[in-house]
């Protein structure tokens, strides 16, 4: 079964900006979760681009971590 990336909310707390809403992205194969990285950005539309270009390429849930990082660090 096709492994799907979905983008998740959280709340999350620093010292010095308190409470905040973010968004993760989370790897379902076969129902559970394979792989999960959570407070990615504070834009949902990033994080969820991300996660279907994540899925339309099938990436493995392994590199979904390093993915993440290269998607942060890319020129704007």
């Amino acid at each position: 079964m096709p492994i799907r990336y979905c983008m998740f909310e959280s709340w999350e707390y620093s010292e010095d900006a308190g409470s905040y809403r973010t968004f993760g992205i989370c790897a379902l194969q076969d129902g559970d979760c394979a792989a999960r990285v959570a407070d990615v950005s504070l834009d949902p539309d990033f994080v969820a681009r991300l996660a279907r270009r994540c899925t339309r390429s099938g990436l493995d849930p392994l590199h979904l971590p390093d993915v993440v990082e290269d998607a942060l660090n890319a020129p704007a």
